[in-house]
């Protein structure tokens, strides 16, 4: 009977088969050292014979190849199998249970349908080979003849179907990438803000946000002297914007927990806004714009002026006024304290700790 092609290809997931694959392309008719006679037997699942094949193999089925013949001493770690192109799918050494002199004991399969001898497949480690004779095996296909007369492949029952449509699963793609991204900015504000109370704790003042932040202007008036034209250089400018918006941001994280130093001017508006809307309609348009204008100032630092640099002092200043008014408003219509003009607030401080300059 004449040999189909093979319905599929084999494994080539040990390096028995890539050895005998390339062994595939050698000369089918190289010399060989001796000449050994094999049977094929059935094989049991603990690899032992278990007599003859009494029917025709499948693809991929194990069996037993037992060989014997001339003394030929091989090394049993490289032994493959040497067959010609076109019978590369005939015969395929799965292990080597023993191998001595002159017999050896294989698990081994095939891949090729059909019935008949294999010819031309010898054994050999690399240095030595030993021609196989006698190797004879009738496959048969695992698909069905009557069913599948053709030999062609089975394909599913029903189409596989997409319950949902495609634009349906972008959008619940998009909403878990949307709750996702949320989750990841709610955990890191969170962490941020930790780590300013954090902060707060080890710069701690006794002095109120509005106070410490007026004592950190009076000591930035002092260390810049800004009615000295000639001493006004660009890197003097730079360094005092630089300080300038250091002290103000200190204040906006004393006075309204935020994380003023990592958050951007619209995190800190919304921050502001949500504790306290109220005061939020009174001050933000000032905080805003010095918000605004400290960027500006810092950007372009070296091209500051003096004058620049009092106009953003007294803006910022400005802001820590009409907070610290509007909050002694809230407090004087609450009857927490009289009606009164600016005084050192006494057991106020909402940052305890030692007194000192801002960090």
């Amino acid at each position: 009977m004449e040999a189909m092609e093979p319905e599929a290809q084999p494994p080539r997931s040990t390096e028995a088969s890539a050895a005998e694959t390339s062994a595939a392309d050698q000369t089918a008719d190289q010399a060989a050292d001796g000449v050994w006679v094999c049977r094929t037997e059935a094989i049991s699942e603990d690899g032992r014979a278990a007599g003859p094949l009494e029917k025709p193999l499948t693809v991929g089925e194990k069996f037993l190849l037992t060989c014997e013949g001339a003394t030929v001493p091989l090394d049993a770690g490289k032994v493959t199998l040497r067959l010609p192109r076109e019978e590369k799918y005939s015969l395929r050494l799965l292990r080597v249970q023993s191998l001595d002199e002159n017999r050896g004991v294989f698990t081994a399969t095939s891949y090729r349908v059909g019935e008949g001898p294999i010819k031309g497949v010898a054994l050999t480690d690399g240095t030595r080979s030993i021609e196989l004779q006698g190797v004879a095996l009738r496959l048969e296909s695992s698909i069905d003849a009557q069913e599948n007369p053709e030999g062609k492949p089975y394909s599913p029952p029903d189409p596989v179907k997409i319950l949902w449509p495609l634009w349906l699963w972008l959008a619940v793609v998009a909403v878990c990438l949307a709750l996702g991204a949320v989750a990841f900015f709610l955990v890191r504000r969170r962490s941020q803000r930790r780590t300013l109370l954090a902060e707060l704790q080890r710069h701690g003042t006794a002095l109120s946000p509005y106070h410490q932040f007026n004592k950190d202007l009076r000591l930035l008036a002092r260390e810049f002297p800004m009615n000295k034209p000639a001493d006004w250089t660009s890197e003097v400018a730079a360094r005092y914007v630089e300080e300038l918006n250091r002290h103000f941001r200190w204040y906006l994280a004393r006075e309204f927990t935020v994380p003023a130093f990592q958050w951007g001017d619209k995190l800190i508006l919304n921050e502001v806004k949500k504790r306290d809307g109220r005061l939020h309609r009174s001050v933000h348009k000032d905080l805003r714009l010095a918000l605004e204008e400290l960027n500006r100032g810092i950007k372009a630092r070296e091209r500051l002026s003096a004058l620049d640099g009092q106009q953003l002092v007294e803006l910022c200043r400005k802001v820590a006024d009409d907070v610290d008014l509007w909050r002694r408003g809230a407090r004087a219509a609450r009857g927490a304290e009289p009606v009164g003009g600016r005084g050192e607030d006494r057991g106020e401080g909402r940052n305890p700790g030692g007194g000192g300059r801002s960090p």
